[in-house]
């Protein structure tokens, strides 16, 4: 579980919001066939900028 641990903290360097985000902006991408590409592309753009930006408040506050 340790080695678990470890893994995340360096993938997501100990944010939630990293891999929600993440999850979130590729289910969108992947599950929205109906859309646009270009839409699409922008939105997963668009959710990716938004995660990084909550990641980088969380470990802030």
């Amino acid at each position: 579980m340790k080695v678990v641990h470890e893994i995340y903290d360096f993938v997501a360097g100990g944010s939630i919001a990293a891999p929600v985000g993440l999850a979130i902006a590729i289910l969108t991408a992947v599950f929205a066939p109906h859309l646009d590409p270009t839409v699409r592309a922008a939105t997963f753009v668009a959710i990716v900028v938004l995660t990084l930006a909550a990641a980088t408040r969380e470990k802030i506050a």
